[in-house]
């Protein structure tokens, strides 16, 4: 039938299920029960017992639009197409099976067939009992297909096609969702769109503004304004965010790994829609049940003699250009790719890509509330922003957690931070560390002091953690690391991402040989403007730029974590060599601004660390540090046999799995809220007597290691490193 718009007629047919047809008349009895078939898997995965073998004589385009009006009126039968294709039914024989209930009892309300009992549902009766018992019953109908009744069998006009709905949006409204305002453009936020499935945009990357307001990499924008996403076209949402009034509000919802999602891989390309025009992105329709015929659906006779693989896809298969299965990731073969692999460039979230790509997560030994008799009391030296606005939150925030004392130099300053985290002020770090009601201490000052008051609390018998770097110089560190160990009092090293689940998700991919095969390399780039002339602050004033405070340039506070992020992604580092340079127009004396290293992980004859497996003497790598820079970019590159991993070290974007066919994996972890909340949660259940795993046991012995990796790579620019060399520096290169 035609339907009007806005008062206005329309030339176009649209596709509604048959039970919503007016031309057929269906009684509100037989339209509750034909809705009611989707209560049941049964009606999907059985047909009916009045047909021998059904099938619709529809061709691609009215079988698809059928199947898709259906999915659109029913969310039950929404649900049931992802839950049980292609796990326990092919496509087809499930839109055949559902189709033979619902033509059974349009069948029973129009009298052209006789009711059986075991009907799937009640039986729904159009006309009153026959009054004359003796006449003759009216035939029944053959045991074969029956004829189609109104509206089985519409064309649709270009555009009139509905969206397939995976199941999922009616499970999102029983979980919490995340709600954003936005006053103003840009939002800071770019999106993943996908081609050709059915699911919600997905958040690829956050800018910092927006991140602190609790949206990660990997939740997906299901509202706007409270209305569904899934319900417009994509480009005409690109469009709405980039020109509708503000305020506007985004809902969004993090899955998780085991959420359902579309079974067919999509092409997907990352763009932020503030910045780029939006593309029209095709809706994914379902396969058009059995008996449907064209080229691009072939019968099963003849889609061997055309190239086509008319089995459904099961769990892992990639979709091939042509709609095709290929069982690349079916099965671990040891090798990736074929002729339906995905095409290159599309990004796909490793819990659509099937099976082959998940990681699981490790779970850390924790302990419950119940079996924390005091709770570690913090006493934190060094207000700084990293304490204000991360250390000490994840402190007040975690189980068995509290803090206790705070010490600034500055009284004033001191009170300002003890007000926010309702905690006691000192303006002396003997006074915190001797304070009877401190149980840990905690120093965020610059590097230069950190040793000194650490041995302070290492005196006093008390755990200390430690911002990185730890200390200056290797010596430094190496003495400090000795003197809690004679001493037998725990000392920890800040490393906060180390705990992060992106970055473990990262080391999950790198320990399995079958999705990147054995670590060949390995290349970090990090480029910042920090040391630009142009650079608001990039003098040589601050800490940073003072060797006796910092230990040298930014390499000390960025390069430092950067290498304990890769000694934990590939192994101990086992050699470095590097070479350290100022930029043109800062004076002699002035600190490094660009540091080049060659590095080396793993051992000598091949094996493997962390899980990881490299080849014969070890993984080598090359970093690359550069504060002058003006292009600026933070990104790790790991080769391996059978793929490459890149992942920003210092960011929140998902780590990528680009496999040697070119498809693109991404691990969309969402971020902590807190930088230190993960890392602080182990470490006080550490001082409550968890087990925890080595690494955080031997995190001082790590920081050691870092440090002399350090001095390396800066050993020729300040031509020693085992002195008092920021004393010297007319000796600097």
């Amino acid at each position: 039938f035609e339907r009007s718009e806005m008062g206005g007629s329309s030339s176009s047919e649209v596709t509604v299920p048959p039970w919503l047809e007016p031309e057929g008349n269906h009684s509100p009895e037989t339209v509750q029960a034909i809705k009611d078939l989707s209560k049941t898997s049964r009606t999907f995965l059985n047909p009916h017992p009045s047909f021998k073998k059904f099938t619709l004589g529809l061709d691609d385009d009215q079988a698809t639009a059928l199947a898709t009006a259906c999915m659109e009126h029913d969310p039950r039968l929404a649900g049931w197409f992802p839950k049980l294709v292609p796990k326990r039914i092919q496509e087809d024989a499930f839109w055949s099976n559902y189709f033979s209930h619902v033509e059974y009892l349009i069948g029973v309300e129009m009298g052209e067939i006789k009711p059986i009992d075991d009907a799937v549902g009640p039986v729904p009766t159009r006309d009153p009992p026959n009054p004359n018992p003796s006449a003759s019953p009216a035939p029944a109908p053959s045991r074969g297909t029956p004829p189609l009744h109104p509206g089985m069998g519409r064309r649709p006009s270009n555009g009139s096609v509905g969206r397939g709905v995976s199941g999922s949006e009616q499970k999102l409204n029983q979980k919490p969702m995340l709600e954003l305002t936005f006053h103003a453009r840009p939002f800071g936020i770019e999106l993943v769109r996908q081609e050709g499935a059915s699911v919600y945009p997905v958040v690829h990357s956050v800018e910092r503004k927006t991140r602190e307001r609790g949206l990660t990499p990997g939740h997906l924008l299901v509202r706007v304004n409270q209305e569904p996403v899934v319900s417009r076209p994509i480009s005409d949402l690109l469009r709405h965010l980039k020109s509708a009034p503000l305020p506007m509000t985004l809902t969004f919802h993090l899955p998780t790994p085991d959420s359902p999602g579309p079974r067919t891989l999509p092409n997907s390309t990352a763009a932020p829609f503030a910045n780029r025009q939006p593309a029209a992105v095709p809706v994914r329709r379902p396969t058009p049940p059995a008996g449907s015929s064209s080229s691009r659906y072939p019968n099963d006779k003849d889609s061997h003699a055309k190239g086509y693989d008319m089995k459904a896809p099961r769990p892992g298969d990639v979709v091939g250009l042509n709609g095709g299965a290929s069982n690349a990731y079916a099965e671990p073969s040891g090798a990736f790719g074929g002729a339906g692999a995905m095409r290159p460039g599309g990004v796909v979230p490793y819990h659509q890509a099937g099976k082959w790509f998940e990681v699981h997560l490790p779970k850390q030994p924790t302990l419950s509330q119940s079996h924390i008799r005091s709770p570690v009391r913090w006493g934190i030296i060094g207000c700084g922003s990293v304490a204000r606005t991360s250390a000490a939150p994840a402190m007040a925030t975690a189980r068995g957690s509290e803090v206790e004392n705070v010490m600034r130099r500055d009284r004033t300053l001191a009170r300002a931070f003890g007000n926010q985290f309702q905690c006691k002020v000192a303006t002396s770090a003997l006074d915190l560390i001797h304070d009877p009601h401190v149980s840990a201490v905690y120093i965020a000052t610059p590097a230069g002091p950190r040793p000194h008051l650490a041995m302070l609390a290492c005196k006093a018998g008390k755990p200390c953690l430690l911002e990185s770097p730890i200390a200056r110089s290797y010596h430094e560190a190496r003495a400090l690391k000795d003197a809690f160990a004679a001493a037998k009092v725990p000392l920890i090293a800040s490393q906060p991402r180390r705990s992060h689940p992106r970055i473990l998700a990262a080391r999950q991919v790198l320990a399995n040989p079958q999705l990147i095969g054995t670590i060949t390399s390995a290349n970090y780039t990090l480029a910042r403007s920090d040391c630009l002339p142009n650079k608001v602050g990039s003098g040589l004033k601050g800490w940073r730029q003072d060797v006796a405070m910092s230990g040298g340039g930014l390499f000390m506070e960025y390069g430092w974590r950067a290498l304990e992020l890769i000694e934990f992604l590939l192994g101990p580092l086992t050699r470095a060599n590097g070479d350290a340079a100022r930029r043109a127009g800062w004076p002699k004396g002035s600190v490094e601004t660009s540091v080049v290293m060659t590095l080396r992980a793993g051992g000598v004859g091949g094996g493997a660390a962390n899980g990881v497996v490299y080849g014969e003497g070890g993984i080598p790598g090359v970093a690359s540090f550069n504060f002058s820079a003006s292009c600026p970019e933070d990104m790790l590159r790991i080769e391996g046999t059978m793929g490459r991993l890149e992942l920003s070290l210092f960011g929140d974007e998902p780590p990528v799995l680009i496999t040697a066919q070119g498809m693109r994996v991404s691990y969309p972890f969402a971020s902590p809220k807190i930088l230190h909340g993960p890392m602080i949660q182990r470490v006080v259940d550490f001082l409550h007597g968890c087990p925890t795993p080595d690494e955080l046991v031997n995190s001082a012995e790590r920081a050691v290691r870092t440090a002399g990796i350090v001095d390396a790579a800066l050993r020729n620019f300040y031509r020693a490193r085992d002195d008092h060399f920021w004393k010297r520096k007319h000796t600097w290169l």
